[in-house]
């Protein structure tokens, strides 16, 4: 018993030492022919299977925020990959509506 714990102990610690960014481990069940999906992508692009997955979730959280965020904005104010300069965001604050303006600045905990 006590190697066997031993045993998983070190690969363990192996593991941590060997990707020490990861933070959480999260297994999954893949429905049939989506593994090898994932593991034909991550060849053309290069990387490993987790990186692919993890391109392909981070890609479509923000493609989600990207569309909550042109929704609440529908006076198309909101576009995505420009950069505003500190006086148009200070301009654009200044003419928010109180409401939103209180709660963006209590979601920058500024408030």
């Amino acid at each position: 018993m006590s190697n066997e714990y031993e045993q998983q102990f070190d690969d363990n610690t192996m593991d941590s030492m060997s990707t020490p960014n990861i933070v959480e481990k999260f297994v999954i069940r893949l429905p049939a022919g989506l593994r090898d999906q994932i593991r034909q992508l991550s060849e053309q692009h290069r990387r490993s299977m987790n990186s692919e997955i993890i391109m392909v979730l981070e890609n479509h959280i923000r493609k989600e925020l990207q569309e909550k965020l042109a929704a609440a904005n529908p006076d198309g104010s909101f576009q995505p990959g420009t950069r505003k300069t500190e006086d148009e965001l200070n301009r654009m604050l200044e003419t928010m509506p109180a409401e939103k303006k209180e709660a963006l600045l209590e979601l920058l905990g500024k408030s």
